[in-house]
């Protein structure tokens, strides 16, 4: 069987899809007896992808998101006639306008933000997903999401049944003991990650950790970690504005893996305030950490984090306030909390679980 893959998102920076993307490619692949063509706007640069020898890389060319819009939406078939494809599955929300009746479409819907969060995107990207998140969803011959969240707003939006939608949560690559001495040091602090955009909602930390009791801000330094998303002007306004007070606050924008696994592996709390997500990578990885967690009460959280995390109501500053402090200054909870993140974590430790149930959906469409 030959599969043909969308893989654009593996040729920038790796975050959440691309870093889903790559786990669940790199996991199949080395194990399968399917041939595998990976489509992309430019060319790959990771040497696993040349080195296997059941990939094909087919690259359109420049880096220009209307042509990969286009190319993707509308001459991709062709492609796929050519290759001689099977099944096409594309990790991102989007699909071909047009739909070779000989070639199988699978799409991994990772959130449903322009209908749950609009106000959170911009205009052009909200009108942009507005086409291709219906059109993959009614393309789609099967739909994989992250999680029964996931799987549900999209029947209550499509009026759908749940028959062509598979649920397949997201895992965590588990991690070696490294020191941290060049990032951190022995210092204590609050970790925060993921992209400055809205609906990370990382204005009411700012908001609660500004109000915390001194002591504890002396304590616990506040850690931001993710790279500049869009309309994240005011947040970084307000950061720079506590920064200048003498508020203790770092922020760092892109990191290594490794950087970033020694932020997780040594944090006193992660702290996952979102407004809407489709899964929350952050707290899985946090969680193999051993590492205490304190989220939001959106669905998507209580499915992923169950009773391993102190939630609050994600609008709600104060009770952010209240529970930020309490679990600070109480060392019983703190630990309590460290046992429950590393024994919940187990579930999601290695990408060969998704991996397979990804290879079952592809094997059985």
């Amino acid at each position: 069987m030959r599969i043909g893959v969308n893989v654009s998102c593996l040729n920038r920076r790796l975050t959440g899809i691309g870093f889903y993307t790559d786990n669940i490619l790199k996991a199949i692949i080395p194990r399968s007896q399917h041939d595998w063509v990976l489509y992309s706007d430019l060319p790959l640069t990771d040497p696993f992808y040349k080195e296997q020898s059941n990939i094909t890389i087919v690259t359109f060319g420049k880096q220009l998101k209307l042509s990969n819009l286009i190319h993707m939406t509308f001459f991709l078939p062709r492609y796929l006639l050519k290759d001689k494809i099977d099944i096409f599955w594309s990790p991102v929300h989007g699909l071909p306008f047009f739909k070779p009746k000989k070639i199988k479409y699978v799409v991994t819907i990772q959130d449903s933000v322009y209908k749950y969060a609009p106000k959170t995107m911009p205009k052009i990207a909200r009108w942009k997903e507005s086409i291709l998140h219906p059109l993959a969803v009614n393309r789609a011959d099967k739909i994989i999401v992250p999680g029964n969240t996931i799987k549900n707003e999209l029947m209550r939006v499509y009026k759908m049944s749940g028959e062509k939608i598979v649920s397949i949560p997201h895992a965590v690559t588990p991690q070696e003991n490294i020191d941290d001495s060049k990032i951190m040091g022995a210092k204590k602090y609050i970790l925060a990650v993921g992209t400055k955009e809205p609906r990370k909602n990382f204005q009411i930390l700012l908001a609660a950790y500004k109000n915390l009791p001194t002591a504890l801000q002396k304590k616990y330094t506040l850690v931001f970690c993710g790279g500049r998303g869009w309309l994240c002007g005011s947040f970084y306004d307000e950061l720079e504005k506590m920064q200048a007070s003498g508020i203790n606050i770092k922020n760092y924008d892109y990191v290594t893996n490794r950087e970033r696994d020694n932020l997780y592996r040594n944090a006193s709390l992660l702290v996952m305030p979102s407004i809407y997500e489709g899964f929350g990578l952050p707290l899985i990885e946090a969680m193999a950490c051993g590492i205490p967690i304190l989220a939001s009460d959106i669905s998507i959280f209580q499915e992923v984090a169950g009773d391993a995390a102190v939630y609050f109501g994600s609008n709600n500053l104060d009770e952010l306030k209240r529970k930020l402090a309490d679990i600070l200054s109480d060392e019983v909870q703190l630990e309590n909390l460290r046992k429950k993140s590393k024994k919940h974590a187990q579930y999601y430790l290695g990408w060969e679980r998704p991996a397979r149930e990804t290879l079952d959906v592809l094997n059985t469409i």
